[in-house]
């Protein structure tokens, strides 16, 4: 643990990445101490790896003092992981990062300059769709869209890209929405997101530079249903009708459908 609070604390929640995860750490290190020296930390969430992703993630945080990891033998989900680093993060600046490397450590940092002016900053790769040098397979870039009507239509967001695994906030906005985020999984951005809204924090979409990396874990023709269901259930939860969570039927119904996905926080 560092000594002093930093200026950014940097999350990267990882599950089975030890083909990635290196290149990434050691990208993220070597830019952030050339831009802000020892001011900064970096966290690694391992979860439920079955691969040597903790053993990677172990000997770098052996060997740099601002690289923290903390490992769990259950599975957590991204936003799980996410949370879990949130909770010990002591930067000014929270963000969390996808391990792929699809957001390059000089894009990140457009988010953590925005959040100066901002509540937090959301990287975007709809906003400008030059900037995405590999584009994703079809079924993403549908899947993509699916989530831009759900937090438009639900949840009334404004943004164009929810789910861009690159985002920065200010501390207190962080601490003030944590204990009350509901969902764990792939749509756990919704989530955060909309917890923001409801609070009044000034979240701005920024374009960044944006390369599809191969071999992503997410089945997408599994996670757009989920995604819709999640989505649905988070919206009745905040509604006047959130007591029809309590029936029976609707809950056994729920738990059948995301039976082995459990994309719920747990108590």
């Amino acid at each position: 643990m560092l000594d002093k609070t930093p200026k950014l604390s940097v999350i990267i929640p990882a599950y089975n990445e030890e083909k990635r995860i290196k290149e990434t750490l050691a990208g993220y290190r070597n830019y952030l101490s050339e831009k802000y020296g020892n001011d900064f930390e970096i966290i690694v969430v391992t979860d439920g790896c079955k691969d040597k992703t903790p053993v990677i993630v172990r000997e770098f945080s052996q060997k740099y003092r601002n690289i923290w990891h903390l490992n769990f033998a259950e599975r957590l989900g991204k936003g799980g992981g996410v949370i879990r680093g949130f909770k010990v993060a002591k930067g000014e600046l929270i963000g969390f990062v996808d391990a792929d490397g699809g957001a390059r450590p000089e894009e990140f940092n457009k988010l953590v300059e925005a959040s100066k002016f901002y509540d937090g900053a959301i990287g975007s790769r709809w906003l400008n769709r030059s900037l995405v040098t590999v584009k994703e397979p079809l079924v993403r870039e549908i899947g993509s869209r699916i989530f831009f009507l759900i937090a438009r239509t639900l949840f009334g967001l404004p943004y164009e890209d929810t789910q861009c695994g690159a985002k920065v906030f200010r501390r207190r906005a962080v601490r003030d929405v944590i204990d009350e985020i509901y969902l764990t999984g792939f749509t756990f951005d919704l989530d955060l997101l909309y917890r923001m809204k409801k609070k009044n924090y000034k979240v701005e979409e920024i374009s960044i530079r944006w390369e599809h990396q191969k071999g992503s874990k997410l089945n997408f023709k599994k996670i757009a249903p989920l995604a819709v269901i999640s989505g649905l259930e988070l919206r009745l939860m905040e509604s006047r009708f959130n007591s029809l969570l309590k029936n029976r039927a609707i809950s056994y119904i729920l738990n059948c459908i995301v039976k082995g996905n459990d994309f719920r926080r747990k108590a």
